[in-house]
């Protein structure tokens, strides 16, 4: 079992605002490429970033290191920073270790302690009031929470990071997907339904359901990304 502990109100309340020009560049930058504004494989490059957000190139490289380590940019052979954009191959190796962790998951909700599942149930929570938002990248990191919730069940810290890892991979063109197509109070309800079944502990079922789920959005995320690798980029920040 995985808990997580939670910062009292009154601690909140004390805390005061210390983000620096970098978290602030990083948090316009991950905004644009959950609206879509920059899309995947588009070119970062930071001269004409610092430019455009009237920031240092120093600031600009800082940044563009913390999106790197958050997996939302890559590098390509010849060293440039593009928007990541997944290949169908990395989608199905994805989602061959979500069916492994998240079937685990399942078995886990048998016998695991219930403030694991009231834990679930709050992950759940999280995520339909962020889907309420309409806020793309909100509600994309909160999807990414409910689903390590999940994989908390197993009891192993590792395996929550792995999902984790896995979760962010995806994260940029689920939060596309969710735009696009306007799917997402769908999403939520389909996550109200598998929080049901791994809190009612019905473990043949929910195995089932999340398998079927799986595969559903597995075939989405190829297609999309496909589509993503067949557009040319917009624009060259």
């Amino acid at each position: 079992m995985i808990i997580v502990e939670r910062t009292p109100p009154e601690v909140i309340l004390k805390e005061i605002d210390r983000s620096t020009t970098v978290d602030r560049v990083v948090a316009a930058l991950r905004q644009a490429m959950f609206d879509g504004d920059l899309a995947p494989g588009e070119p970062l490059r930071e001269i004409l970033l610092s430019q455009k957000l009237g920031v240092a190139r120093s600031t600009a490289r800082e940044a563009l290191r913390a999106l790197e380590t958050d997996g939302l940019v890559v590098r390509t052979p010849s060293r440039a920073l593009v928007v990541r954009m997944l290949s169908p191959e990395e989608v199905e190796d994805i989602f061959t270790a979500r069916h492994l962790l998240e079937g685990a998951a399942a078995q886990a909700a048998g016998s695991c302690p219930e403030e694991a599942l009231a834990g679930l149930r709050r992950a759940f929570e999280g995520y339909a009031d962020a889907a309420s938002r309409r806020d793309p990248s909100l509600a994309a990191m909160a999807h990414v929470e409910f689903h390590a919730v999940m994989v908390g069940l197993i009891g192993s810290r590792r395996l929550v990071e792995t999902e984790r890892s896995l979760m962010r991979d995806l994260q940029l063109v689920i939060a596309n997907i969710d735009k696009s197509s306007d799917d997402l109070p769908h999403e939520v309800e389909k996550h109200r339904k598998l929080t049901d079944l791994f809190c009612r502990r019905q473990i043949v079922e929910a195995r089932e359901y999340n398998d079927a789920y799986l595969d559903h959005a597995k075939a989405f995320v190829i297609r999309q990304a496909a589509g993503a690798a067949g557009r040319v980029p917009r624009s060259s920040i």
